[in-house]
């Protein structure tokens, strides 16, 4: 199975919960790492056709499939600010796997506040 039928099943049985950081499973969490990886050194190689799913998705309210979604987006910007909030929260939630560094569970994020700027999130065990 390619990692886009894995990440097609994984949302059809958990939803939009699924594509919460927390809730993805290892491969895609994996996955998306590479991604994020390749957008910061601006390669090509490795598109980020997960995340963009995931975020069409989560700011669509529905399940994105077939790669058709009509989303509206407020200003040209606001697409790469929420590619941004949830790339930290799958960087964050990779390092909350890999180390032993505590995120407290009213700090994970959810479908209302992944996007949100402002969101505290309480860790530790960064020593």
């Amino acid at each position: 199975m390619d990692y886009m039928e894995e990440f097609n099943k994984h949302i059809e049985e958990k939803g939009l919960e699924g594509l919460l950081p927390q809730n993805l499973t290892d491969n895609i969490l994996t996955r998306m790492l590479l991604e994020i990886e390749s957008c910061e050194k601006n390669n090509s190689d490795t598109p980020a056709s997960t995340l963009l799913m995931a975020i069409l998705s989560i700011q669509n309210g529905n399940i994105i499939k077939n790669g058709i979604a009509h989303v509206t987006f407020n200003g040209e910007n606001e697409l790469m600010a929420k590619f941004d909030s949830y790339a930290v929260c799958v960087q964050i939630e990779g390092m909350r796997r890999s180390t032993p560094v505590c995120i407290a569970d009213d700090s994970l994020p959810t479908l209302k506040n992944i996007f949100d700027k402002d969101r505290n999130i309480q860790m530790s065990g960064l020593d």
